[in-house]
């Protein structure tokens, strides 16, 4: 990889599940880490947090100026994909606004690279129908929209990388992998649906590993890059294997819950990824399960150690 030293590194959204491995791994390398957040961990890893809210823009140029960060990673997001109303406001806030204060800040004070994180869920344009299945999707489409504008009108120097479905330790509890893994775990059977959609599944350090090479390759900048496996595999077939590496665990059941409409079902394009960042996914998806397995059952043994 190209050399990150000396670089100096903020990260929006970095208590959150791409943020705290992205922090762990540039421990790794002679930069300077700026973490912001609205929740500020007891553990700093060695990077300095600083609290505060994205969708303040006054307050977020304020610190970018005051940093002068050579790279942002924008990872803040609500990361809601439920398709409820509820969902609407919550996503516009902390993805499309907390994106565009980001853009803001970047322009103002001369950021050498801003990372967008796009998704998988967001609709294509290159067909006649338009599919939008979720308040988040429209939110990062639109944000998506606005990281090339910002380029093309502005010269801010953006990369996007649209991340399909990534996986791994320290996700949230209510995402399908830990939700399966920690019911399997506490000897539960869990409730999904019927499993049919097929899904681009990606290890988080695989992921993490294309957003450093977005710091510092030049190739990418203005463009959208797919970050994802190439290769689709069902929820079912998934679920199967969690549960053939957790074999004393009954079993899942299938249909419990109904399928949510208009799932995208997409697979990465990995040959732009590979030319312009020379990456590609490189974790087995039943070794990036075994991994994960094993980071959930330490939190399930730690909890059970405490509770005695």
């Amino acid at each position: 990889m190209d050399d990150l030293s000396g670089l100096k590194i903020l990260i929006t959204g970095a208590n959150g599940f791409l943020g705290r491995q992205m922090i762990d791994r540039l421990r790794l390398y002679d930069v300077r880490v700026h973490a912001v957040s609205r929740n500020v961990p007891p553990c700093r890893d060695g990077a300095q947090w600083i609290q505060g809210d994205l969708t303040n823009g006054a307050w977020l140029r304020e610190l970018v100026t005051g940093v002068k960060p050579d790279v942002i990673y924008q990872l803040a997001s609500a990361s809601l994909g439920g398709q409820d109303s509820e969902f609407v406001l919550p996503t516009f806030e902390n993805d499309l606004r907390s994106t565009i204060n980001t853009l803001l800040a970047a322009k103002a004070c001369g950021t050498s690279r801003v990372i967008l994180v796009a998704s998988l869920e967001e609709p294509r344009h290159d067909s006649r129908t338009v599919s939008v299945p979720s308040p988040y999707a429209a939110a990062k489409a639109a944000c998506t929209q606005y990281g090339l504008m910002f380029h093309q009108l502005y010269d801010v120097p953006v990369t996007i990388l649209r991340l399909f479905m990534t996986y791994g330790p320290g996700q949230k509890s209510y995402k399908l992998i830990p939700y399966t893994i920690s019911s399997l775990l506490k000897n539960q059977s869990p409730k999904l649906s019927s499993g049919i959609r097929p899904v681009d599944w990606v290890y988080v350090q695989d992921v993490i590993t294309a957003f450093l090479a977005a710091a510092v390759r030049m190739q990418v900048v203005g463009t959208v890059v797919d970050i994802g496996s190439g290769c689709l595999v069902t929820v079912r077939d998934l679920v199967k294997e969690i549960h053939r590496q957790i074999p004393e665990a009954p079993a899942p059941t299938f249909g419990a819950l109904p399928d949510r409409v208009m799932e995208t079902v997409r697979c990465a394009d990995t040959e732009t990824a590979l030319r312009t960042l020379d990456w590609k996914a490189t974790t087995p998806i039943s070794e990036g399960l075994s991994q994960t397995i094993a980071w959930y059952r330490a939190q399930v043994q730690g909890d059970a150690a405490v509770n005695t």
